[in-house]
């Protein structure tokens, strides 16, 4: 967990996390043109089941190697190759003031 001093000499604080709109986590990343990533509940489960990391979902997002797959209105899902073998989807919403990770999926694939 991340701590700050508040600058007198008294214990370290716990940084305070980023409020959410769906009851998820919060991160602040710069990312898609806003400033916080939001995990949802259902995201962060998925990802721990699945073994797919924070950094990954977010790598996968910046850097997409297929966009546009199919999914529900109003959402984006884009795809990163693991390997020949597997890929990991992230499937979002994007909002005024954040990108809402909905879930994550690890693709198996044939071979490119």
């Amino acid at each position: 967990m991340k701590h700050h001093s508040n600058g007198n000499g008294n214990k370290p604080q716990a940084a305070k996390p980023e409020p959410t709109i769906a009851g998820g986590r919060g991160v602040k990343c710069e990312i898609l043109g806003v400033s916080v990533v939001e995990f949802t509940v259902h995201a962060d489960v998925r990802m721990k089941e699945r073994g797919i990391t924070e950094y990954e979902v977010l790598k996968t997002m910046r850097s997409p190697q297929e966009t546009g797959l199919p999914t529900q209105p109003h959402r984006n899902r884009v795809r990163r190759y693991r390997n020949s073998k597997m890929a990991v989807d992230v499937v979002y919403e994007m909002r005024p003031d954040r990108v809402v990770v909905i879930t994550v999926i690890l693709v198996q694939t044939a071979k490119r």
